[in-house]
């Protein structure tokens, strides 16, 4: 089992008027990599019998003897994300209708009204997605906010299972070793 994350601070990170744009990336995920479509991608997880998820926080589930094939295809989906143009609007729109729904339930209300009265007016934790600001996010946008959020300086693998320190390191560090932070 892979567990990661990619720390970073949503709110102060997504540019002013397009709160929803790491949603969004979230969702594209799914879509394949630049080297495996959406279905060749998916094959190859079957192939090893492996779950894996993307996006700021990632895990690999994988049979031992599929240990260095799993650490590939995640690093793959991590790092040469597809972010295909067919799936922005699906993704953006779905997106858009959850978020949608949200905003009207209950327990958000009751959180927000909470963050309203303890915070200051302008603190950028207050900011929120809406249909409005994610009808304004561009595809470009979120390659953008993917290239500046996702670095290897703020990530975080932890290996457990049955594999040692050195072979989970070796792994690692051939699947993910030429990330750099810009």
């Amino acid at each position: 089992t892979i567990v990661g994350e990619i720390r970073h601070e949503e709110d102060l990170e997504t540019p002013p008027g397009k709160e929803g744009v790491a949603d969004v990336l979230q969702g594209l995920f799914s879509y394949g990599t630049k080297t495996l479509d959406r279905t060749a991608f998916q094959k190859a997880l079957d192939d090893i019998a492996a779950t894996e998820s993307a996006g700021a926080t990632f895990s690999l589930r994988v049979l031992k003897q599929y240990f260095s094939r799993g650490v590939e295809l995640l690093a793959d989906n991590e790092l040469h994300a597809a972010l295909p143009d067919q799936a922005f609007g699906v993704v953006k729109q779905q997106t858009a209708e959850l978020v949608a729904g949200e905003l009207m339930s209950p327990s958000y209300r009751e959180q927000r009204a909470l963050q309203q009265g303890l915070l200051p007016a302008h603190d950028p934790t207050l900011r929120e997605a809406t249909p409005a600001t994610l009808a304004k996010v561009t595809l470009d946008n979120v390659k953008s906010y993917y290239a500046s959020t996702f670095r290897p300086d703020l990530t975080s693998i932890v290996v457990i299972g049955d594999v040692t320190p050195d072979e989970a390191r070796a792994e690692i560090e051939k699947a993910f070793g030429a990330w750099k932070a810009a």
